[in-house]
């Protein structure tokens, strides 16, 4: 079961009157709530939850479930019958049966009734004067359960995905969705300003806000260690020359934190040529290799420490910007042609125009587009890298096919698509490792950014099929690569590509990904200092940083700034106390660089008959200069100069001025 979120402190909490509470509406006033063994329909005040009547659902069969109010009347579905219900007395006026079983919702649009079915996963649209079924749509829940009619939409929860779906009651489309405050919802209503869920377990209403926007967190991240690696063999009978292997490196995201990262080739610490970012951001490094030697065995490899998270996009469709809000920059990068996807041949002109049809919706077009995808293909694994058109012809691809297709559909339609490439940790104990890696889409929906979708795993999953909604995997997943298409030095590549002058080569690929338990006495980064006293616990090249500020108070010994593993590299703090000298003038003044109150500046003044005596703490070793100035503003002048050190405090003597005076203390290393 997907674990759903806590309630917020904006949600509404009340106690149900007794145990297995279940369908909920409201008649504008208060809410009414039935209970599944007890048989009984209650009404309640929104407010507290205080009961203002009890009504016997005098009816057989009965066990209550769904809940609707159609402005007059009470309609009650039970396993197989819906029954509409005087408010006022609780007695039954009409019932109609014979529509599909174990019906767990019912909503009234105005006109007609909406009854969702756990048993059939359908939701039927009934006339409520005739009991006659119009029309029939499928759920996309899960576990099918409330349901309410809204601003004309259907609004259905999934006890199992703990999600709520926004529904087109016209055709049955997903438009939406957002996981509820609590796991396995029943009923479901919206009353005042917000939608209100049962959850049966713990007896309780909670009334909650829907206002969402953009990727958000849904799960607690940790931190895993990850190796890229490539293995390359020089198969030729002679030596290459001028060898670079380009190894992707991932980026920090939405969806992941990449917190130190080093290099090796053959196990032995390597430095980068370069660390250079192509046309669409994605960083690459260059491990130069030189000479290698026939059958030699090259192994490079990229060892990240990074936070995962889970987290999911909810989009809501008013809140979809136009194409024209979309900046231009993102438009030339990301929706012109490339050689694996082809949009203005006609083929993909006119697989688009079918994906698409009228849609206008940017986000909706982009899922259609991913919907036709999933239709038009099947996965295969050893369907390699072919372009859009051979993969909507031949009708099975990799997941890089599933990429390109869904892509090269989207750019037809002038959306902004691009591949990003990764793998993901499995077990957080056990570890995993990656050989074939993934390939996914993400488009630029205005108002949103850039948004996950992926068609292979969909393809796989019953949860993605259809839905207006992506969760990115199911698991923490580790993005190494991002790009828009195949230019500059990875090519199509999303690991690593080499480079040489001659020969032929052999290829292999992996990732490797496992949890890093934190324990106090720990040390993560192997420097001597325990991860609770370390500030940096994940790069070995500093440990302390007194001031909190994330810059080094200094470099851990033998380690200077070029050791730094973290991302982006630790840069050392020049005021660690963050007052208002560096640590250089405070090695001059003599003051603590680690002390925010041990500062160089006059302390006091005091009047000594016709003279004034200024205080200042010193530091043996030290020679200090005074300087006065009739304006705050002005050029001061230097009073006296070259008076030794009295530590801890020093004093000077002069004459009470005849006008305003400001004075300043200069200090340098004694000769």
């Amino acid at each position: 079961m997907a674990p759903g979120q806590p309630p917020g402190p904006e949600s509404i909490i009340l106690p149900t009157p007794d145990t297995y509470p279940h369908g909920i509406t409201s008649d504008g006033t208060n809410l009414w709530l039935t209970n599944y063994s007890t048989d009984t329909l209650y009404r309640l005040d929104p407010t507290d939850g205080t009961v203002l009547g009890t009504f016997p659902l005098d009816v057989n069969p009965s066990s209550p479930r769904g809940l609707a109010w159609d402005g007059q009347y009470l309609w009650v579905a039970t396993s197989s019958w819906i029954r509409q219900i005087d408010p006022e007395t609780g007695l039954e006026i009409s019932f109609w049966g014979g529509f599909d079983t174990n019906q767990q919702g019912v909503a009234f649009d105005g006109t007609n009734l909406w009854v969702a079915s756990l048993n059939t996963g359908n939701i039927s649209c009934i006339d409520p004067v005739s009991g006659t079924v119009l029309s029939q749509i499928p759920s996309p829940a899960t576990s099918p359960r409330g349901i309410e009619y809204r601003n004309g939409r259907l609004w259905h929860a999934d006890s199992y995905q703990d999600r709520i779906y926004e529904i087109d009651p016209a055709t049955g489309d997903v438009l939406g969705s957002f996981l509820m405050p609590r796991s396995g919802a029943r009923g479901l209503a919206w009353h005042g300003d917000r939608f209100w869920m049962v959850d049966k377990d713990a007896a309780q209403i909670i009334g909650f806000p829907t206002a969402r926007s953009g990727p958000h967190t849904i799960t607690a991240g940790y931190v895993s260690q990850g190796t890229t690696m490539c293995v390359f063999t020089n198969t030729s009978g002679s030596a290459y020359t001028n060898t670079h292997v380009y190894m992707a490196l991932a980026q920090s995201d939405t969806g992941s934190q990449i917190l130190s990262r080093r290099f090796f080739v053959n196990g032995i610490e390597h430095v980068p040529l370069s660390l250079d970012p192509d046309e669409f951001g994605q960083v690459t490094a260059d491990m130069f290799i030189g000479t290698v030697a026939p059958g030699a065995v090259i192994t490079t490899s990229v060892e990240h420490i990074a936070r995962l998270w889970n987290w999911t996009v909810d989009v809501h469709l008013e809140q979809v910007g136009s194409r024209d809000t979309i900046d231009p920059a993102i438009t030339n990068l990301y929706a012109r042609d490339e050689v694996m996807y082809g949009i203005h041949t006609p083929y993909i002109q006119a697989e688009a125009e079918v994906a698409v049809g009228t849609e206008s919706n940017i986000f909706t077009m982009a899922h259609r587009i991913h919907d036709h995808v999933i239709e038009s293909t099947t996965y295969d694994v050893d369907a390699g890298w072919s372009d859009a058109v051979t993969v909507l012809q031949q009708g099975y691809a990799s997941c890089s096919g599933y990429a390109y297709s869904m892509i090269a559909l989207c750019r037809a339609r002038g959306i902004p698509a691009r591949f990003a490439g990764g793998s993901e940790c499995r077990s957080f104990e056990a570890g995993s490792l990656d050989t074939l890696h993934h390939r996914w889409v993400e488009v630029f929906i205005p108002g949103y950014g850039w948004v996950p979708f992926d068609p292979t795993h969909d393809d796989w999953s019953d949860e993605g099929q259809g839905l207006r909604w992506r969760e990115v995997g199911g698991q923490q997943r580790a993005i190494i690569l991002r790009r828009g298409g195949g230019p500059n030095v990875m090519g199509w590549q999303y690991v690593g590509r080499a480079e040489h002058d001659g020969g032929g080569i052999d290829e292999a690929r992996s990732s490797s990904w496992i949890g890093m338990p934190w324990t106090d006495d720990g040390d993560l980064d192997g420097d001597g200092v325990s991860n609770i006293d370390d500030a940096f616990a994940y790069d070995r090249a500093a440990s302390a940083d007194t001031d909190g500020d994330g810059m080094p108070d200094d470099w851990n010994s033998g380690y200077t700034a070029g050791h730094s593993t973290s991302v982006p590299p630790l840069l050392a703090d020049d005021n660690d106390d963050n007052d208002a000298l560096t640590d250089e003038e405070e090695a001059i003044a003599g003051t603590d660089p680690a002390d925010a109150n041990s500062t160089l500046a006059i302390r006091g003044m005091e009047v000594a008959g016709n003279n004034l005596e200024l205080y200042w703490p010193s530091a043996s070793g030290r020679v200090y200069a005074v300087w006065a100035s009739t304006n705050i503003g002005d050029s001061s002048v230097c009073e006296h100069a070259d008076i030794p050190a009295n530590p801890p405090l020093n004093t000077y003597t002069t004459a009470i001025p005849v006008v305003q005076q400001f004075y300043r203390v200069h200090v340098a290393l004694a000769p």
